[in-house]
């Protein structure tokens, strides 16, 4: 995702403090995904979670 957003990386000591991405375990908690899945519930989309575009590599 930093690439297609054009963010810079995480910082060494980000990392080394147990910084983890979205995709790891840890990254994103329950209420978060649950809190996106009643957004999209409640304007009446479906719930389509973000996927990389792997051309953006």
């Amino acid at each position: 995702m930093r690439n297609e957003i054009g963010s810079t990386a995480k910082s060494h000591a980000a990392v080394a403090a147990g910084s983890v991405g979205a995709r790891e375990t840890g990254g994103i908690t329950p209420y978060q995904l649950h809190s996106a899945e009643a957004a999209a519930r409640a304007a009446g989309r479906p719930y389509v979670p973000w996927r990389p575009d792997p051309s953006g590599d």
